[in-house]
């Protein structure tokens, strides 16, 4: 193991400092082990992902080539097909994959910041904070963050090497950073800013050295442009870019409100939640926050000790949060906890700063410096330790969203999807009458709501939800086909044909389709159009239509 004292050789004590933090943090994400697979994504990354069992030729092809749920992150899907191909569909493989990869940032962060600051003191505590914060339980217990803990273990690779570059002035170094750079960004969109983060540490070195070093970031920024307007591809490609619910001076609140949460929940991580949903409407909280934020920055600024410091690490904080700061609304999120995983490394470094300065001139602060770090490392452990166990399941999930935020329609809309998997469609209907309470014209909550109430065998009140629902999207023809289906249970044969010529219109590879809308003609006593419904539906491979095939059609 690499470990340096200030002169970058070996220095025993510092290693077991160092494997100390590695084992807290360890034991800080231990109960993630006990977790299951959510519905947050881990279907459609992970459990329901064809991706990961094609290893052909094409399907490696395929990987590099799509997009993956509204994102483009090759390497990260690579990684996950690895693991199942070893190991299986097994949630406890992947968490351990994605602690793994943490541990490995944790230590690339004393790494980095060590280099950067030749301050062994603030490189161990960046990168204790780092380890354990609460807020990165979203990042590496999520299954589906893979992405996260790869891409940041690519980008802190790239900006060691790029710190080696500047110090040995050796071309070598700077090709490794732009191979890694490259791998970073096939694995999380998020890296685009790397060349900002290198320019701001050419001016932490020295502001001459910008201009000095400019040249060697061109191909970083012309990979971040292309990469960039794939990341924008990706996400319109899933909806994920929402409509402007805000205007520009609400939006302007809205970042203020941003950052300024990022920052407290740097310190005091309470009322921590998988989702922080958008306000239905702007309050005092979100108001204040332009003046919370410019008395934050003025006292920063009156730090003029360690001035040099906070510009770094406030810049390197704001650098990797300013894809997502509401300046273009994203996903159903105000603020995102797992946003913070890069991004506190340049808040935990003016930490770190703090601590060393005020141990080396004051040293009889030190014993006062040494309790306040214990206590907030013990706070730090304790509540990641428990924050993982909210990612038990989809119910004590979504379940602890609901319960910070009575207002969240996507909780209770997890909440009665997991009920409707246990076969519960009592309390899944009860779960998406209160999604619908808040959000009426939810389209989703509606389709979900009459497939409970269809396994119910309410079959108008599953009539009343799908038609509602196509009133919102007439184009989806999943809903024409189970609305199909229950004007067939109230023996409108005539209604469930018409359905069924939707779903065909919209998706003409639904073999089942053919198959109930012969049925449909069957009943209507039309058996040449069954017949020819049922053939085609035996072309697709329905082996069921057969029997009809065999009795009813010459």
């Amino acid at each position: 193991m690499i470990v340096l004292r200030k002169n970058g050789k070996v220095e025993k004590k510092q290693q077991y400092w160092l494997v100390s933090i590695l084992v807290i943090t360890v034991l800080a994400f231990s109960s993630g082990f006990a977790n299951g697979f959510t519905a947050w994504d881990d279907i459609d990354y992970l459990l329901a992902n064809p991706m990961l069992k094609d290893v052909s030729v094409n399907g490696l092809k395929n990987i590099f080539t799509s997009f993956a749920n509204a994102n483009y992150h090759p390497l990260t899907t690579l990684s996950n097909l690895l693991e199942f191909q070893l190991f299986g569909m097994k949630q406890g493989v992947f968490f351990a994959g994605n602690l793994l990869l943490h541990l490995l940032n944790t230590f690339l962060v004393f790494r980095f910041v060590f280099l950067l600051s030749k301050q062994f003191y603030t490189a161990l505590i960046t990168a204790l904070f780092f380890g354990i914060h609460p807020l990165h339980v979203e990042s590496v217990t999520w299954l589906s963050e893979r992405k996260d803990v790869l891409y940041a273990f690519f980008f802190l690779l790239s900006l060691i090497f790029y710190l080696k570059y500047k110090q040995q002035n050796d071309y070598k170094h700077l090709i490794y950073c732009f191979v890694l750079f490259c791998c970073s960004l096939l694995s999380k969109s998020a890296a685009v800013v790397l060349p900002l983060v290198m320019l701001l540490i050419d001016f932490y070195a020295s502001p001459q050295e910008v201009r000095k070093y400019l040249k060697d970031k061109i191909p970083f920024l012309l990979f971040s442009f292309i990469f960039g307007i794939v990341a924008i591809k990706a996400q319109a490609s899933g909806n994920a870019l929402d409509s402007l619910i805000f205007g520009y001076l609400d939006r302007f609140f809205l970042v203020s409100y941003s950052l300024v949460f990022y920052i407290f929940k740097a310190f005091l991580p309470f009322n921590l939640s998988a989702l922080h949903p958008y306000p239905e409407k702007l309050t005092w909280v979100h108001y204040i926050s332009p003046v919370l934020l410019s008395l934050l920055t003025f006292l920063a600024y009156s730090a003029s000790f360690i001035r040099k410091e906070i510009i770094f690490g406030g810049l390197f904080f704001i650098i990797n949060l300013v894809l997502v700061l509401q300046f273009v609304p994203i996903g159903q999120a105000i603020v995102a906890e797992r946003y913070t995983y890069m991004s506190y490394i340049g808040l935990f470094f003016i930490v770190g700063q703090l601590y060393s300065y005020w141990a080396a001139q004051k040293s009889d602060y030190q014993y006062y410096l040494i309790v306040a770090t214990v206590i907030f490392a013990l706070f730090f452990t304790f509540t990641t330790w428990q924050r993982n166990r909210v990612w038990k399941d989809q119910a004590t999930l979504f379940a602890d969203v609901a319960q910070k935020y009575p207002r969240s329609y996507t909780a209770y809309l997890n909440l009665g999807n997991d009920k409707q998997d246990k076969k519960d469609f009592f309390g899944a209907v009860q779960y998406y009458d209160k999604a619908l309470a808040i959000s009426p014209k939810l389209a989703l909550g509606l389709y979900n709501r009459g497939t409970a109430k269809y396994a119910l065998q309410d079959w108008n009140g599953a009539l009343a939800d799908f038609e509602e629902a196509l009133k919102i999207n007439e184009k989806n023809p999943d809903i024409w086909n189970n609305l199909a289906g229950v004007k067939f249970q109230l023996k409108d044969y005539q209604g469930a044909i018409v359905c069924y010529g939707k779903v065909i219109a919209l998706d003409s590879n639904f073999a089942d389709v053919y198959r109930n809308r012969g049925m449909g003609y069957f009943k209507l006593e039309q058996l040449d159009k069954a017949c020819a419904d049922w053939h085609i539906a035996a072309d697709f491979g329905n082996e069921d239509v057969q029997k009809f095939i065999s009795k009813y059609c010459k």
